[in-house]
């Protein structure tokens, strides 16, 4: 349990880090629906891979619609 808190924390700093990264070069405007949407979509993308879930039809589509409109916010 050491190991995956360690490695949760680094995962929690960088995350930190680079939305400050961010946030020097994007309006919140942008910067928000993409800290949103995408947390969203790996998240999904994560359980399928760590955890070895079954993505359904409805997940692969929210992914999808995410990313589309990260794309036309960031246009």
């Amino acid at each position: 349990t050491v190991l995956v808190r360690r490695i949760a924390f680094i995962i929690r700093y960088g995350n930190a880090y680079f939305k400050t990264e961010a946030a020097t070069l994007l309006s919140a405007a942008k910067l928000y629906p993409m800290s949103q949407g995408g947390t969203m979509a790996l998240g999904t993308l994560m359980s399928a891979f760590i955890f070895k879930e079954k993505l359904t039809l409805k997940a692969y589509a929210s992914i999808a619609i995410t990313f589309i409109g990260l794309l036309i916010i960031n246009l």
